[in-house]
């Protein structure tokens, strides 16, 4: 199953949501699943940054970073922003160009990660854009998005027809093991 760690996924820059100076967030905007959930997020000086503080991973491996973003205005980039601890863990990213249409972005952030403290979430430069659906998961590709509130949320798995699509229901898999050495 897909767990995301960022809380709030849909109240970006809201809700223990951090903004850096020289960037605004207003709630309640048009979102790509048709609610009024998405933020905008305008940049005019400074760093662009909007970020989490609670994910608390202990451990090191694969992770992965995502948003739903759309060009509201000037010719915005977005890239993934993180803190680990101590130790400068900032995107080195110089930024992606966000388009006119709901995209979903996703970054690759594998390396291995500090105990403590450590923020999640975008830069945004150059322009205005609405963000929806953050989403960070333990994982080396990007998953289904999952919606959390106060809480870090997992998602059941379902099974789909491959031809048709339809779904088949919850994939329940039984427990193996592997017996190669």
């Amino acid at each position: 199953a897909v767990t995301n760690y960022l809380k709030y996924s849909e109240n970006i820059g809201f809700n223990g949501w951090s903004v850096r100076s020289g960037t605004t967030a207003t709630a309640n905007q048009e979102a790509p699943n048709g609610s009024n959930t998405a933020t905008l997020i305008t940049h005019s000086s400074g760093d662009g940054y909007v970020w989490r503080n609670d994910a608390g991973f202990t451990s090191g491996g694969d992770f992965v970073l995502s948003v739903y973003a759309k060009r509201i205005s000037g010719t915005p980039t977005l890239s993934p922003n993180m803190w680990l601890g101590t130790s400068a863990g900032a995107s080195t990213d110089s930024g992606t160009a966000v388009t006119d249409e709901w995209v979903r972005y996703d970054f690759d952030l594998t390396r291995q990660y500090a105990a403590g403290e450590q923020d999640y979430g975008f830069r945004v430069k150059d322009g205005s854009v609405l963000l929806w659906g953050a989403q960070l998961e333990q994982s080396s590709t990007v998953g289904e998005y999952v919606k959390t509130t106060s809480t870090i949320n997992s998602a059941p798995r379902f099974d789909h027809d491959p031809e048709t699509g339809e779904s088949l229901g919850l994939l329940v898999e039984e427990q193996r093991t592997n017996l190669c050495l």
